[in-house]
């Protein structure tokens, strides 16, 4: 699909954009096991050389050969590091050592399940449920909470799935599924844009102070981001989800949300008020196979490069997007920049990202542990239960103030590695932690400090220590 923004831009990258065809599947719902196909790989029909539609998966081998275009349009590869070999690491196997201790940590919704968790500018926490969205205001230990008679998810409880549903591309299907939140971005003071499982997302503004609803802006496809009227309802049954968001409120557009679900990405500009554009810009993808195929199926990873570009992770690739980068009014299809598979072999499964200062991307994938993409070169190195990690299957990745990456784990926890002092450390429930199933794991860029938001199955663990 195309985007039309009502906006001049500075300059255009020279790309060949495939159409958005129909696509097939059933998507899972089990969030718990990870046995289970958790990040619906199984949902856009059979893996191999016949797949069709926009989103077709390559057969065995290297997956997804990788593809670089350079603002001049030259095409490159990058390097992937041949077959991977399944999460073992590149250090050798070593015993893990036994739980650390996270002194000075504060739970916050103690026995509650939240999805994930952020913070705003002004210090606020939010987090969500599956039924809730959850506010405290800086320094409170009591939450508002906010839900579909706040005007959330359009004021719907449930959505009508008429195309996720389908077993083939030839299925006439129609189900009934309950709404639930997933993801929680902070912007301003106040601000957080929520996603949902069935109507896209929100933009809710509270009173910072007293969590008073002053505002709620729901996202959809409308003719202002599609005007082609047969493509619009096709994009209006795709285009339904958020797993995960990010904010950067020095983004394009006068601030910038990336939000990213079932198919691609989109963004919700204008954060910091009026941009004079469309708000809600619907959706994007990276390309692999030399540029004639789309990822994009299940975007779960974000991170901002210190440049405040943005990379993006799904089921097959990591991407990046060249955003703040190329000026104030860069759009979404003219930004994208590079692709990479991670894992060769494999679906990538990338649940998280997080960018060092030295431009390096740490991936955390569900089911194949974790690898650093080397700055500038993006060569991996990875690491798995055979030497570093708990488990294979991580549900996060954060790099924070002071240069720490935090991985959050399936029910093993949380890890922590210190690149200074090559020192790696384990956090679970004996260590502080409300529940060992980590949903997600957020570090806040606007402390002046370490600031590490932990979301579990059983609270916020909220640590600020050393």
């Amino acid at each position: 699909m195309r985007i039309r923004l009502p906006l001049a831009l500075p300059f255009a990258l020279t790309v060949a954009l495939a159409g958005c065809d129909d696509m097939a599947g059933t998507r899972g719902t089990d969030t718990t096991n990870p046995n289970v196909d958790l990040s619906m790989a199984g949902d856009m029909g059979s893996v191999g050389p016949t797949d069709t539609g926009d989103m077709k998966r390559p057969g065995a081998g290297d997956d997804n050969p990788d593809a670089f275009i350079m603002p001049d349009g030259f095409v490159g590869n990058l390097p992937d590091g041949g077959v991977f070999g399944g999460g073992g690491g590149d250090m050798g196997s070593v015993a893990h050592a036994p739980p650390g201790t996270l002194a000075g940590v504060t739970v916050l919704g103690a026995g509650t399940d939240f999805r994930d968790v952020s913070s705003d500018q002004g210090g606020g926490t939010w987090a969500v449920t599956t039924s809730a969205a959850y506010y405290w205001p800086k320094g409170a230990t009591s939450p508002s909470t906010y839900n579909q008679g706040n005007g959330l998810a359009r004021g719907k409880t449930t959505w009508d799935d008429e195309y996720w549903c389908k077993q083939s591309a030839n299925d006439v299907c129609k189900v009934t599924n309950n709404v639930s939140f997933q993801s929680v971005a902070g912007g301003m003071p106040g601000q957080a844009v929520i996603g949902n499982i069935g109507y896209i997302a929100d933009k809710l503004q509270v009173d910072p102070a007293s969590g008073a609803v002053q505002a709620v802006e729901g996202m959809q496809v409308t003719s202002a981001q599609q005007p082609d009227p047969t493509e619009l309802a096709a994009q209006q049954q795709r285009v339904v989800a958020t797993w995960r968001a990010i904010v950067d409120l020095n983004g394009t557009f006068n601030g910038t949300a990336y939000i990213g679900g079932f198919h691609g990405t989109s963004a919700i500009h204008g954060l910091q008020g009026g941009c004079g554009c469309t708000d809600f810009e619907e959706h994007v993808h990276p390309f692999f196979n030399g540029n004639t195929e789309t990822a994009g199926g299940d975007v779960r990873g974000y991170a901002l490069t210190p440049q405040g570009d943005v990379w993006i992770g799904d089921r097959d690739v990591v991407a990046l997007y060249l955003a703040r980068s190329r000026g104030p009014a860069a759009n979404l299809e003219e930004a994208w920049q590079a692709s990479l598979d991670v894992f060769p072999g494999r679906k990538d499964e990338v649940w998280g990202l997080g960018v060092d200062g030295a431009g390096g991307v740490w991936v955390a994938s569900y089911g194949n542990g974790a690898a650093y993409l080397a700055p500038g070169t993006y060569a991996p190195t990875y690491y798995g239960m055979a030497d570093k990690l708990p488990t294979n299957y991580l549900t996060g990745v954060v790099v924070d103030n002071m240069g720490d990456v935090w991985f959050a784990t399936f029910n093993a926890g949380v890890v922590r590695y210190t690149p200074g002092a090559a020192a790696w450390t384990y956090y679970t429930t004996t260590s502080g932690l409300p529940s060992n199933d980590v949903r997600n794991i957020y570090s806040d860029r606007n402390a002046s400090g370490r600031a590490i938001y932990i979301a579990t199955a059983g609270g916020v663990a909220v640590y600020t220590g050393p």
